[in-house]
């Protein structure tokens, strides 16, 4: 929605002509799907995490 608003506005100019215009507009879908999937992960990761646990009462985990 904000990218229309600054098109109409003439503050963003969007240029995909030719092979290399063509490549790096490929080029940002993918980074944007590697970015999201990334964070996916992470989400997926910090969901599944096992609770630290050390059971010895002095507040400090692992020690």
């Amino acid at each position: 929605m904000l990218e229309k608003a600054a098109e109409h506005m003439g503050q963003l100019e969007t240029v995909a002509s030719g092979s290399l215009g063509k490549a790096a507009v490929v080029g940002s879908k993918v980074v944007g799907i590697v970015g999201w999937l990334l964070t996916a992960r992470d989400v997926y990761n910090w969901i599944t995490a096992p609770t630290p646990s050390d059971e010895d009462n002095n507040n400090v985990i692992g020690g």
